[in-house]
């Protein structure tokens, strides 16, 4: 089991690049400009053990009511090679995520019923992920026989690639105050293990709380 280090910068010592990391679901004022006036909650009309077979055309009609915050301080944008699992490098393409407006306001057996939460692109095409240059909705719920939380990319397009259930089970973090309005990150963790030195790329988000999702895990021996 890898602990988690605390990290503010990461050395990408390959290169000699500095990458200043931005924090996750941390508390922050928003920019003006950014401050929450949507509260709206559509509610899927199909079930969560559902998302992965029910057709797209109904995830669009959700998909299509709902409001994503494109400004930067509450979306976010990195360089990201999602391969070699490295930050701000050469090789590296502009990664974007951006908060679903109402999850902020979402409340657990909501979440557990199934919401969109976040939408994602990248430069690069990461098929194991199914991200790629068109958006990919995250969807978070409470599935299975564990009853455990997980995340679905579900591609807005087929073209773009199939749904993905990660292997990884969301982490849900419940704070003491509510949140003020909706907030995406990516975040970038480094410890320190026997194996090497492994760079942890995830995903955080708004969702009533906040939500963490391990994406892909890189080792340098």
């Amino acid at each position: 089991m890898l602990e988690r280090g605390s990290v503010a910068l990461l050395m990408a010592a390959t290169t000699g690049i500095v990458a200043a990391l931005a924090g996750g679901c941390q508390k922050r004022e928003p920019p003006p400009e950014a401050q929450a006036t949507y509260r709206q909650k559509p509610t899927p009309q199909f079930l969560a053990e559902s998302v992965l077979t029910v057709p797209l055309a109904r995830i669009r009609e959700y998909a299509g009511q709902l409001q994503f915050d494109a400004t930067l301080g509450a979306a976010d944008q990195q360089p990201i090679d999602f391969q070699r699992v490295q930050v701000g490098t050469e090789r590296a393409q502009v990664a974007r995520i951006e908060p679903e407006s109402g999850s902020y306001d979402l409340l657990e057996k909501e979440l557990e019923q199934g919401r969109i939460i976040a939408r994602i692109r990248s430069d690069a095409e990461v098929p194991s992920l199914s991200l790629g240059p068109g958006w990919t909705w995250w969807w978070v719920d409470k599935h299975g026989p564990r009853n455990t939380w997980r995340s679905v990319f579900i591609p807005e397009s087929e073209k773009l690639g199939k749904r993905v259930a990660l292997h990884d089970s969301l982490e849900l973090m419940n704070h003491d105050r509510p949140w003020r309005q909706a907030i995406a990150r990516f975040w970038f963790v480094k410890v320190t293990s026997p194996h090497g030195d492994p760079l942890i790329v995830e995903t955080w988000g708004t969702c009533g709380g906040c939500c963490k999702q391990v994406l892909v895990v890189g080792v340098s021996m």
